[in-house]
């Protein structure tokens, strides 16, 4: 029997509620970034205080600020009690600059990475990077805010990492492509025995030797000149930490930089990779995948590598008894030994 109607479709269609949550997603992390370049949470750390008062002390006026403190109360930031607002527990900890776990600083990086995704689609187009991380490129000025931005997470990352057993035991250290400095300080403030280096180019150094010297940790803590993926650093040392490293670099450039980081260790000495290490499948972790989003448009070549690739590159260096740690603060890590 033909020529009738088709028969509709009744199948009920896929929610749409994750494409509608993006229209909204992006305001409390927008409305965060401002409450730090305000230094809102540095001024309440000295208690409770109402709009007015917050605006009477960073200098602008109410009505707007009042319009910026609501969003920060439902995301959980600030809390409100008859109009007076105060710190939540994980701001007063974390938010109030000049507290040792202050990870504050990273809304520089925040701006620089916000501007970097909106470049995607072109850099994809062109298939070169629309917001280059070039060091060697940048002003003092700019790598100093870039890197600064960086230093909290760092120092937090050493700090934790510094609950490793292999830091009981070494004497010295080498952070390689260590940028501001933070996890050897972190370290090197967990465990007063050690001695370690950040090795880096030499414009990134200069602005280590300043975090350093802030931390007062100049005795313990030496700087190198040094390009891993040309050659070793030059002596040897107990442990290597490569964090944020190897996905910055070509398949090549990892393969040489293995090498070279095994030739900066001493026999039976302890290599520790941190950053954006993704599973076989290229599937997950969610933030390893999702990182390669800003890697589109930060690196020449650079990824979030497969565990099995990074496998393959430390077994070419002679690096055994190669791990899958848990990770670290939410950060994917490796370990390995040279022979």
């Amino acid at each position: 029997m033909g020529g009738g109607r088709p028969v509709p479709d009744k199948t009920e269609p896929p929610s749409s509620a994750p494409i509608d949550q993006i229209r909204t997603m992006a305001f409390l992390p927008m409305g965060l970034c401002a409450a730090l370049e305000l230094e809102i949470f540095t001024v309440l750390s000295s208690g409770p205080m109402s709009a007015e008062q917050i605006a009477s002390e960073i200098g602008v006026k109410p009505r707007r600020l009042k319009m910026l403190l609501l969003p920060l109360v439902v995301g959980e930031y600030l809390e409100l009690d008859n109009q007076t607002f105060s710190n939540a527990a994980i701001s007063d900890y974390y938010l109030v600059k000049g507290k040792p776990n202050y990870l504050g600083g990273a809304h520089e990086v925040w701006r620089t990475t916000w501007s970097m995704l909106m470049q995607t689609a072109e850099s994809i187009r062109t298939d070169t990077p629309q917001a280059k991380i070039d060091f060697g490129a940048m002003s003092k000025d700019e790598l100093g805010a870039f890197l600064r931005g960086l230093h909290g997470t760092s120092a937090a990352a050493g700090c934790q990492l510094a609950e490793n057993p292999v830091f009981a035991s070494a004497n010295s250290i080498v952070d390689v492509g260590g940028g501001s400095g933070g996890v050897c300080v972190g370290l090197c403030q967990a465990h007063s025995h050690l001695r370690s280096t950040v090795a880096d180019f030499p414009s990134v150094l200069e602005v280590a030797a300043d975090m350093i010297g802030e931390a007062g940790l100049e005795s313990r803590i030496d700087t190198e000149s040094a390009n891993i993926v040309e050659g070793p650093t030059s002596r040897q040392h107990d442990v290597a930490i490569a964090r944020a490293l190897f996905q910055t670099m070509s398949v090549e450039h990892c393969r040489l930089a293995a090498h070279n980081i095994g030739a900066s260790l001493v026999s039976g000495g302890t290599l520790l990779i941190l950053g954006n290490i993704c599973d076989d499948t290229l599937l997950s972790p969610l933030q390893a995948v999702l990182q390669n989003v800003a890697f589109i448009n930060a690196y020449e070549n650079g990824q979030g590598y497969a565990e099995q690739q990074y496998r393959g590159w430390l077994e070419e260096a002679g690096f055994v008894d190669i791990t899958r740690e848990p990770p670290l603060g939410g950060v994917c890590m490796m370990s390995a030994r040279k022979v």
